[in-house]
């Protein structure tokens, strides 16, 4: 437990720290734009998430839990909801003393995606001939 515990807020901190209010690295805070980008992309991944973090508490295999995370991993900014039942079933499982390194790497990417806006068209102005 208390790994889990160190493990979350190491994660949480170096996550806080790189993003920094979404500043890229080596950019301040304060050369972020005023106004934020409001991305009107509805999620589509919400059922899938849902039943991988089913999975997840469900399975009693190690190989199960990395297949999912890669899974998760792939969804990007959509599968944050699952990073607390992944280190929750990793821990369930002992894979944080022995496999740290990939359940860490696994959340950090979902954590660090960036939600996907679809492509916005350009507004071309009207020509009068």
């Amino acid at each position: 437990m208390k790994k889990t515990v160190i493990l979350v807020g190491l994660i949480v901190v170096g996550w806080l720290g790189q993003c920094a209010l979404g500043a890229e690295e080596g950019q301040s805070p304060a050369a972020l734009p005023a106004e934020p980008q409001l991305c009107p992309a509805p999620t589509t991944n919400g059922k899938l998430v849902a039943d991988l973090v089913k999975l997840l508490d469900e399975t009693e295999s190690k190989d199960t839990v990395f297949l999912t995370m890669e899974v998760l991993e792939s969804l990007g900014a959509d599968a944050r909801p699952a990073v607390t039942p992944i280190i929750r079933n990793a821990e369930r499982l002992g894979m944080i003393t022995v496999d740290y390194s990939r359940v860490r790497e696994a959340v950090l990417r979902i954590l660090k995606a960036k939600p996907e806006c679809p492509a916005v068209p350009s507004i071309q102005p009207a020509v009068r001939y």
